[in-house]
């Protein structure tokens, strides 16, 4: 009675208390405005989901957004950063010479400080701070900088991505997609130096052996900036770069109201059709509205209570229960769509039919697949809370019955059966072939009634003599 009476208790249990949660991977929406990028990638680091992506895997030229790997790989190899001080040799001005890229004012013959350069490449995108550092780094040698951001690629998970060059100049043959520079932006964001200059707004370079007075550099990411029309409050990284042949990208990232999202875009073109240039900035804008719709339209919510029981399984070799209610192993996140109603997202047990006792505390048994309209959107491992005994009487049971039902009893019963067989079909097969030949069975039988009578003749008799 008390074993029926906790059934259905779990039953009504599972009916009132719903279960929720959202995608374990791939996109959950999509925005319904246009862009410009060629290529998106929208991610939130806390749960791991991607909420939208475009052409995440096409192959494009990442143009300066290289040098957020320039920084990974100088942070690797220089012991320090303000101690360690570096001069500008002129023959790298030979590769940046009437290419218009990027600059932080760093001359010819300046000697500045590890950390200086950084930032005049993380706040000002300046390519020639880029060139500096990679030289530095590589002792004067390009290809071996390259080998050293490939390297880094590789550790990383970036299969699809080439570095070149330092500074990412255009036209050398690096190429990347939105999916591989997702991971480098992961790792910039994760190392606190990094991040913390891709998020400074600005920046003072003090006077140094060629500029007399100290100089501001400015941050390229606009989000960052409440004076620009691209200003997002919470935006805080981390690279924005822009070229006419290549078009303008980048990395960023947004911490609002607890939610942090990272953003890849690349090639929001600088050109229009007609060869004229586009004053807007596309990836700029492109991320302010990603952002708005994503901290707009989704939440971030705990969606399974591990002291909820949320299922039960039948329990075999226990004389104090039949049955064993199973919780959540751990929490589970999501982002949710505020749309959606909760009560329509429910959990699905995937369970063996039975488990056998005994039963440890914490115990892992099987796991639950989250269902959002006949789609399963997350899992969550089930485990047992409760401790649950085994029944010697029952387990000694259960174990002799395995042993008579057991594959090898199965061969030994087979192997006694043919023994049967085999004895019944010789003592037919003998009887058989008495019916057929009756006079050799006579003549057989006078034969051994002569053999016995003549050796009883020749017996002598005790004491008898001769």
């Amino acid at each position: 009675m008390k074993k029926v009476f906790f059934s259905l208790f779990l039953s009504l249990l599972m009916v009132i208390t719903p279960l929720s949660v959202l995608a374990e991977s791939g996109t959950i929406g999509t925005p319904a405005f246009d862009l410009t990028s060629e290529a998106v990638i929208l991610y939130n680091p806390d749960t791991g989901q991607i909420l939208y992506e475009k052409n995440a895997d096409k192959s494009l030229d990442m143009t300066g957004l290289s040098q957020i790997m320039t920084a990974l790989v100088v942070m690797e190899r220089a012991e320090d950063l303000d101690e360690e001080k570096v001069k500008a040799r002129a023959i790298l001005y030979d590769r940046l010479y009437g290419m218009g890229y990027p600059t932080a004012d760093v001359r010819q013959g300046e000697i500045l400080s590890v950390r200086e350069l950084l930032y005049c490449m993380m706040v000002q995108n300046s390519y020639e701070a880029a060139e500096i550092l990679g030289d530095y780094i590589s002792e004067g040698s390009e290809a071996y900088f390259a080998e050293l951001m490939n390297r880094k690629a590789k550790e990383l998970g970036m299969e699809n991505t080439v570095f070149t060059n330092a500074s990412g100049r255009e036209n050398t043959g690096q190429s990347s997609t939105a999916r591989d520079m997702l991971l480098l932006l992961q790792a910039g964001m994760a190392d606190p130096v990094i991040s913390e200059m891709g998020a400074t707004l600005r920046y003072t370079v003090a006077a140094n052996n060629v500029h007399a007075q100290s100089r501001i550099l400015v941050n390229s990411n606009r989000l960052m900036n409440s004076s620009s029309q691209y200003y997002y409050e919470g935006a805080n990284g981390l690279k924005v770069v822009g070229t006419l042949a290549t078009g303008r990208c980048g990395l960023f990232s947004a911490t609002k109201n607890g939610l942090t999202y990272y953003l890849v875009v690349l090639g929001s073109p600088a050109l229009d059709d007609k060869g004229e240039y586009i004053a807007e900035n596309g990836a700029l804008t492109d991320a302010k509205k990603l952002f708005q719709w994503a901290f707009s339209n989704y939440s971030y919510k705990e969606l399974v209570d591990i002291d909820s029981p949320c299922t039960q399984i039948k329990v075999t070799l226990s004389s104090d229960t039949d049955f064993v209610l199973l919780y959540p192993k751990e929490n589970f996140s999501r982002l949710v769509p505020n749309e959606v109603d909760e009560t329509s997202i429910y959990l699905r047990p995937v369970l063996p039919e039975f488990i056998e006792a005994p039963i440890a505390p914490g115990q892992e048994i099987g796991y639950g697949e989250l269902v959002l309209s006949g789609e399963v959107i997350g899992k969550v491992p089930l485990i047992a809370k409760d401790e649950v005994k085994r029944s010697q009487i029952l387990y000694l049971a259960q174990l002799t019955k395995n042993i008579f039902l057991s594959p090898w009893a199965f061969l030994v019963y087979g192997l006694l059966l043919l023994l049967i067989v085999g004895y019944i079909v010789l003592a037919v097969y003998h009887n058989i072939q008495k019916k057929k030949h009756p006079t050799l069975n006579r003549k057989a039988m006078q034969s051994d009634r002569k053999s016995v009578a003549l050796q009883k003749k020749r017996r002598i008799k005790p004491g008898k003599r001769r």
